[in-house]
């Protein structure tokens, strides 16, 4: 069997606006693990469902991207409150088989939202052991300053946050590559 590379793409916009027949254009394009459509505030977890379904049916994975889930959202309601969002979701679709993991968040610039992606990861890979928590950081965080990577310089960040909560996987986007 070939191995599939994690290739990844954002859907930012709201669940609302796809079918669950998207994820065969995604996966046509060569997406392994794509993430799912927003569910924002208010929105129904459940709807995922079909989405996962059909991902399952296609071989691939998707990273949920739920309202709530964000180290911004973790910032702006607290760990306890978090859990509990947490808790939420992974009772309607945390043992789904074609569910890699959860969003954490995009580009953290600050050690405030650093620190907060550590702790996101640290409570998902507690209450989800299975699940693969998605951060991604912004390819110039390698020009950051110890600082703003809370001390760190780059591969210690790296090397903190995976002994810290578990999780080995971080994904860095870097556009210049496609220059």
């Amino acid at each position: 069997m070939a191995r599939k590379y994690p290739f990844s793409m954002w859907v930012y916009n709201d669940i609302s606006e796809f079918t669950p027949d998207e994820v065969d254009l995604w996966v046509e394009c060569g997406m392994t693990i794509p993430m799912t459509p927003a569910v924002n505030p208010g929105g129904d977890v459940s709807l995922l469902i079909p989405f996962l379904n059909r991902a399952e049916q296609l071989g691939v994975k998707m990273i949920g991207n739920v309202w709530g889930l964000g180290y911004g959202d973790l910032l702006r309601m607290g760990e306890e409150a978090y859990e509990k969002r947490l808790g939420e979701v992974l009772a309607v679709i945390g043992g789904h088989p074609a569910l890699y993991g959860l969003c954490v968040g995009d580009e953290p610039d600050s050690a405030e939202q650093m620190d907060a992606t550590k702790r996101c990861i640290a409570i998902q890979k507690r209450m989800a052991p299975h699940l693969t928590p998605y951060i991604n950081y912004t390819g110039s965080t390698v020009a950051f300053t110890k600082e703003q990577r809370c001390g760190y310089d780059l591969g210690g960040w790296m090397k903190h946050v995976a002994e810290e909560t578990g999780s080995k996987e971080f994904c860095f986007d870097v556009y210049d590559q496609t220059i």
